[in-house]
């Protein structure tokens, strides 16, 4: 077996770019949200000479483009990160095998199981980087921590802001000018969300990451292979 898949690979760099991502999403919900109160205060405001288009939807389908983009971004990184974390379990000593580096992405793309399976898979990478572990025979056992708290509310912020961004983006038309203050409700609600949903994902990552640094530098030599046997060398006669 190769080796290197029992190799332990720091993600400091794809921690930092997923963090990264996953702020500049909460971030663009910032002013959405601020947009969301204009719309409720002042729904008649119009585009220039339109009288059919609302300033204030036109300014939430652009910001909704570059939330889009931001958020395709940072679930790259993200998985990139997920996956290097899942990856590095076994050269921190875990024995489970219940998620796979490529299940523990795959099941992001999977329907309704999405639901719950990658809260499994991030929860089962948390609980096998658990740095307090005992070892046993030189290897850490493994285990499974009920995940903590903040990991099953950002999940359950995850579930919301993706119902609230369904059901926002079926609610306005920027063309219709009776939608804007309803809208602005659905909006003030949607950006909430993600802006919650966001700080705790980086509170996830920080935490797992964190938590396998602290793993390696505990075990790493334990795990370390052996030194090759002595060689004599037999002198001549």
């Amino acid at each position: 077996m190769n080796n290197r898949l029992h190799e332990y690979r720091s993600t400091a760099t794809y921690s930092t770019l997923a963090i990264a991502g996953v702020g500049i999403v909460g971030l663009l919900h910032v002013p959405a949200i601020a947009i969301a109160v204009l719309q409720i205060m002042d729904p008649g405001r119009t585009l220039g000479s339109e009288p059919q288009l609302s300033l204030w939807l036109i300014l939430q389908s652009l910001f909704a483009l570059l939330q889009f983009l931001a958020f395709v971004g940072s679930a790259i990184v993200f998985l990139m990160w997920l996956h290097r974390s899942s990856a590095n379990l076994p050269g921190l000593g875990s024995e489970s095998s219940d998620f796979t580096p490529g299940w523990t992405v795959g099941w992001w793309f999977i329907p309704f199981a999405n639901l719950v399976k990658p809260f499994q898979a991030v929860r089962h990478v948390w609980s096998e980087s658990d740095p307090d572990v005992e070892t046993s025979h030189g290897f850490l056992s493994s285990v499974q921590a009920g995940a903590p708290g903040f990991m099953m509310a950002w999940w359950a912020f995850w579930i919301l802001a993706n119902i609230a961004s369904n059901v926002t983006s079926k609610m306005f038309d920027p063309e219709d000018m009776r939608t804007t203050e309803l809208s602005g409700y659905f909006f003030f609600i949607d950006g909430i969300l993600w802006i919650a949903a966001a700080a705790l994902a980086i509170k996830v990552i920080r935490s797992i990451t964190s938590r396998q640094e602290e793993r390696h530098r505990r075990v790493g030599d334990l795990l370390a292979p052996p030194p090759p046997p002595p060689t004599f060398e037999v002198q001549p006669n």
